[in-house]
Order: C-alpha cells, then structure tokens, then sequence
C-alpha cells in the first residue's frame, strides 16, 4: 500500500467520524399543557373582566429548557434526549394561561402585555418541579390572585401535588407535569370564579 493509498484512507475515515457526529439527533422538544384549538375571536370578548397572569417565578436551577430529574438526596441529572420548548417558567405560564382560557369562558385570559386595565392580576411561585424516575416526584406553587386597580390581595394559597414516577421518559415527564399543572389551573380558575360571582 501506498503512503497516497494510506492518506486516502485516513482522509476517509476521519471524514466518516465527522459525518457521524453531525448525524447526531437534537434532543426532542416538549411542550407543557395542551394542544391550544385555534378559535375565532369573538368581539363580545372585549367587554369580559380581563385576567392578567404575570411571568412565573422558578427557582434558578431549574429556569432552563432542560428536562431535569432528582436522582437520590441531592443529585439532578439532565436528560440529554429532551428538552423543554420554553424555559421552564415561560412553558409554565403559556400552560396554565392555555388551561385557564378553557376553564373560564366567561374572562378573558392574558399571560402577555394586556391591551386594557386588567381586573385580575394571577402571579405564580413555584417553588417545586421535582421529576423523578423511580419514586414520587412533586410540584409546588404560591399563587396569588390581586385585584389590578389597587393591588388588594384577593386570594393567596399554597397548591402542592405528588407527580408519579416518571418511568415512561420525557413524554411521561411532560404528561405528569402537565396534569399538575392542570390542577394548579383548575384552583385558581375555581378562585376567579367565585370572585366575579362576588363582584
């Protein structure tokens, strides 16, 4: 063999290698809550009592758009095949925005900058996100509702919620979380709903 044939082959094979490392698949992509349905906008909507969902707080490890899981006391590991669509704290806030739109028909749902005077102010911290593989994970948020025109607490409570164990990978992990959130929106909505009865 010839020191050209042997060049030839090493060019090959290191060409190869590198061909094999750009073919390596992105992580997937997950997104929190609901398939959001496409609905016309009635302009009745425009006299509803607004309701303004401020940006979500999370705890700084865990605003990222990687999938994190507690692995034992105190290890987190990031799963290199997924990820979040969102960071974590704007996925949250689009989720239950989108779950509190269904919820109540009779508002209107804003987690962007409103257009209007809101009636309602919702601000949520969470303080838990706990994905596990092989035990009970947990969720856990303060959520606050505030009347917007003097920034009275209407109501302030403390929702927390075992998340089964995530043994289904990425898709299981963004179902449980999805269901918590769920949850979180079906109280709040429950809240807002019996303060427009009140008002």
């Amino acid at each position: 063999m010839t020191f050209g044939s042997r060049q030839s082959i090493l060019v090959c094979t290191v060409l190869f290698a590198i061909s094999g490392c750009a073919a390596t698949q992105p992580p997937r992509a997950y997104l929190l809550g609901h398939l959001t349905k496409i609905q016309a906008i009635d302009i009745r909507e425009l006299g509803l009592p607004l309701v303004e969902l401020k940006p979500v707080l999370v705890p700084d490890f865990l605003d990222t758009r990687d999938i994190v899981f507690r692995k034992g006391a105190n290890e987190l590991v990031v799963d290199p095949a997924g990820q979040w669509a969102d960071r974590l704290s704007v996925g949250v806030r689009r989720a239950v925005g989108d779950a509190l739109t269904l919820l109540l028909t009779g508002m209107d749902i804003t987690a962007g900058r409103p257009d209007r005077a809101a009636t309602w102010q919702v601000l949520i911290d969470v303080d838990l996100f706990e994905l596990r593989a092989d035990a009970p994970g947990a969720f856990g948020a303060k959520w606050t509702v505030v009347r917007a025109s003097d920034q009275v607490v209407q109501r302030a409570e403390y929702t927390r919620l075992v998340v089964t164990p995530v043994d289904g990978g990425d898709d299981a992990a963004a179902a449980a979380m999805t269901k918590a959130l769920d949850e979180l929106a079906n109280r709040i909505a429950a809240a807002l709903a019996e303060l427009a009865r009140g008002t």
